[in-house]
């Protein structure tokens, strides 16, 4: 099936098209169904859907190129949109599915468009939703799920921490009785429409403030949402071990503050989540596997053909299509190289002008504490109420120590097991961190003197925790990462203990090292004392 008869122009890295949206999923068939059966009827929903595009009839404005490799169960299409944009879908028969990947290329100045690509699925997952069951980890249908028993909440679990899933995850939860949003929808936001607008991008979950409780206790307080918030959970989310500060949460009364140009409030936040969402897909390292793109399908046809060609100069014509075919590749590999070195570089940008930001708002929250100190001779920190009980001691922490301590995940999970009986000592120890012990850190002067005072008068020792040599020889024990789980290890270096006993009623014992980039202690375990080889 062709719209144009000439081959669109070869790619160049000017014209070559930056990804604005990517999909890979599967396809399932009705009870009693084919995997051949629908590699057929999903290849012909594809061809419908490209000749419904509303210039498809316009040779000038599309052209379409297809390939099948039935050898492999592969196929694959290309449409060629107006401004220089393309769809590409990859079809693969599995054994009692199909995979399919799907993304659409466009230049990254795109005319009538303030100068960005849209940012948009393809009326084709639209067409494959509705005739097939299109699924990712779960199904992609534009409805929410609407978590409703304790089943649910165990696989809302396994959704947000599946090493498998690609599409960002956004819950929301129910507000108190008696303050619903500006709408007055029972989640603040309205869930059909954002499930409908960000279908094939991401899924939508409502949980209600009965279920709650559940989920915070499976995922303890800093990776929950509750009382109206909303909590996008990005792919990766490793409990243990990653930071919930990447994975955002924004409480009620920010969805009803939000602006965006003249949105505001849920419409507002609606919006910026159809973004996000989006802006993901378009960026995000897809594993596409086995399904190959136009390209490399025209590749593995050429090599088929050659392969069963019947005599050498057979085998020489097809083997100058495929390195025509490679060739194109390989332009349009470049293209794409040089275009992600671009957004890495603007990626990387936008990370440091982020940590600067931050580090700038705690130099501002350090001053504040020293004006308050100036103007009424009280030390904020005099004021504090130390915990009663280890299940308020990460609130605690948030609350009191933001900007100055924080928690590693691993060690909240620590606090679920605690057993040291003087939890206000814990407390106390975490504050001596935040403040003397931080204060070395940042160099002011008589700081050394004033944390060991402060240390021996709690009863504690300060020390290394164990020699990095044998920290190498425990695994993972004396090791934390702040990041995605691909990013840099950190040891545990420093140690504060109390108590010599087996007994973790009686020995405390809280890890932790310097972050010089946030300028904040970060605590990897506590209260208890970590294994080793000696122990």
């Amino acid at each position: 099936m062709t719209l144009q008869t000439r081959s669109p122009d070869p790619p160049t890295a000017r014209s070559q098209a930056r990804a604005t949206y990517q999909l890979c999923a599967t396809l399932h068939p009705a009870a009693g169904g084919s995997a051949d059966l629908l590699l057929a009827a999903a290849s012909q929903a594809v061809l419908d859907s490209f000749a419904a595009e509303p210039s498809a009839a316009s040779p000038v404005e599309h052209s379409l190129r297809t390939v099948s490799v039935p050898e492999d169960g592969l196929w694959s299409a290309r449409l060629a949109r107006a401004a220089g944009f393309t769809v590409e879908v990859a079809l693969l028969r599995c054994a009692d599915f199909v995979r399919v990947g799907c993304r659409t290329l466009g230049s990254p100045v795109a005319p009538n468009d303030g100068g960005r690509a849209p940012l948009d699925r393809p009326a084709v997952v639209d067409a494959l939703a509705a005739a097939f069951e299109l699924r990712e980890e779960r199904a992609l249908d534009g409805r929410p799920w609407h978590v409703a028993n304790s089943d649910d909440v165990a696989l809302l679990l396994e959704l947000v921490t599946s090493e498998r899933r690609m599409l960002p995850v956004h819950l929301l939860t129910e507000p108190p009785h008696g303050r619903p949003g500006i709408q007055g929808h029972p989640f603040l936001l309205d869930a059909d429409l954002l499930a409908r607008r960000t279908l094939g991008a991401a899924y939508v979950v409502t949980l209600p403030m009965k279920l709650g409780f559940e989920w915070t206790a499976l995922v303890t307080k800093q990776w929950s949402a509750y009382l109206g918030a909303v909590r996008t959970y990005w792919p990766g989310v490793k409990l243990d071990e990653g930071s919930p500060y990447a994975h955002p949460l924004r409480m009620a009364d920010s969805v009803l503050s939000s602006r965006a140009g003249e949105l505001v409030a849920e419409d507002a936040f609606t919006q910026m989540l159809v973004e996000q969402s989006y802006r993901h897909c378009a960026t995000a390292r897809f594993a596409w596997g086995d399904l190959r793109f136009l390209d490399d399908a025209l590749l593995r046809r050429a090599e088929l053909a050659r392969v069963s060609a019947p005599d050498d100069s057979a085998r020489t014509t097809l083997l100058a299509s495929e390195v025509e075919a490679l060739g194109e590749k390989v332009v349009r590999l470049e293209a794409e190289r040089e275009l992600a070195l671009t957004l890495a570089a603007d990626a990387e940008a936008a990370r440091v002008e982020l940590e600067d930001e931050l580090v700038r708002l705690r130099g501002q929250l350090d001053q504040l504490r020293r004006a308050y100190v100036r103007k009424t001779g009280v030390e904020p920190d005099a004021l504090v109420r130390f915990p009663a009980s280890y299940a308020e001691v990460e609130e605690w922490v948030r609350m009191n120590l933001a900007g100055r301590l924080v928690l590693h995940p691993r060690a909240v999970r620590g606090l679920r097991d605690g057993s040291f009986e003087d939890v206000a000592l814990v407390a106390r120890a975490l504050l001596l961190l935040a403040r003397e012990y931080r204060d070395v850190q940042l160099g002011e002067a008589g700081a050394n003197d004033a944390f060991t005072v402060a240390y021996e008068r709690l009863g504690l020792r300060f020390g290394r925790s164990i020699a990095r040599e044998r920290a190498g020889e425990e695994g993972e024990t004396y090791f934390v990462r702040l990041g995605p789980a691909d990013s840099e290890r950190r040891f545990l270096e420093w140690h504060l203990r109390r108590g010599g006993d087996k007994d973790a009623r009686f020995c405390l014992a809280i890890y932790f090292f310097w972050d010089d980039a946030s300028r904040q202690v970060v605590v990897g375990w506590l209260p208890s004392h970590l294994d080793n080889r000696m122990t």
